[in-house]
């Protein structure tokens, strides 16, 4: 983890409330890439931005032939039309993911190497 973003994993108490950092985060079988903190609920728009400056050059890097298939699971933001149509236009392969199958995601895998771990109950209200 970066530095710069360690201190966002810690909670944040307002008001006698907690709240949560998001983070966006990948890896490959290349290694693991970087971790991008989320401000407020990931919506299509932050979702496609990250894709744009982060996944889509990754894969053209390590993908030159456009061999490559990403993979990510049925949140809202990365179901909607706004992104399948990047997908599309950037001609990016994605994995066929099916529904409620929170235990075929290898990212899971990764996340015990966090130095707090993540909070699974919190959720934007």
């Amino acid at each position: 983890i970066h530095p710069k973003h360690k201190a966002s994993l810690n909670p944040i108490i307002t008001q006698g409330k907690s709240s949560y950092v998001m983070f966006w985060g990948c890896f490959s079988y290349y290694g693991i890439g970087s971790l991008h903190p989320v401000e407020g609920m990931m919506r299509s728009p932050q979702y496609i931005e990250i894709l744009r400056r982060k996944v889509a050059p990754e894969l053209i890097k390590l993908f030159p032939d456009g061999s490559g298939v990403f993979q990510q699971d049925l949140a809202p933001c990365h179901t909607s039309k706004q992104v399948k149509n990047f997908f599309e236009e950037n001609q990016i392969n994605t994995l066929d993911w099916p529904g409620n199958s929170p235990d075929l995601n290898p990212i899971e895998n990764l996340l015990k190497f966090l130095p707090i771990p993540p909070c699974k109950t919190a959720r934007a209200q």
